[in-house]
Formats: structure tokens, sequence, C-alpha cells
């Protein structure tokens, strides 16, 4: 399942998963990645930005950013959380130049 969903002040397709636990319960996941200055929507886009860094002698700081929402009924409640929490969030440059500051 993919949507668009606006993150770190950019509209980008996500890619969100369904996580089936137990008593019925589900959680919607949307995943995205980071690598020094850029994130990244996809494994594939991730591991290609990290295999060129290391081609090119960097090993810039990167992770995995995962959000999550749980529901009960239709994946689509979890999705409106999911929208309203990423509005909220400030620019990827702007998050990076706070974790900059803070080495």
């Amino acid at each position: 399942m993919r949507d668009v969903v606006y993150l770190f002040g950019d509209a980008k397709p996500l890619p969100l998963e369904i996580f089936a636990g137990p008593r019925g319960r589900r959680l919607l996941t949307l995943t995205a990645y980071w690598r020094g200055e850029e994130f990244h929507t996809s494994p594939l886009s991730f591991k290609f930005a990290q295999k060129n860094d290391k081609l090119h002698g960097r090993n810039p700081p990167g992770g995995i950013i995962v959000i999550a929402s749980d529901y009960a009924g239709e994946p689509d409640e979890a999705l409106a959380r999911i929208r309203k929490y990423t509005t909220e969030l400030e620019q990827f440059s702007t998050w990076r130049a706070r974790q900059n500051n803070g080495r």
C-alpha cells in the first residue's frame, strides 16, 4: 500500500504497511530512511545512497524513521492520524541542522 503523505515539509508517496496483532489489533506504519542530508522513501534508494557514499569514502550518519498508528476498523483512521502528525513535523534540513549542532 502506498499513499502520499506530507513528511518533513514535502509531499511524498510513501510505502505503508499493516501489521496484525492479537485480538484483531492492527498497526499502520510509514517507513522512511535518512542518510546525511537526505531522506529516502524506499529501501532501494537508501541502499543506493549508502553504496554511493562508501564508493566515495564517506560515511554520513543515517537511520530509519518509522511512524505508526493503531486502528480497529479501517486503516483510513490510522492514516488520518499519521497525516496529522507528519504535517506538523519540521523540514528535514531544519531537523538535521539541530542534530548537527548537538554534536
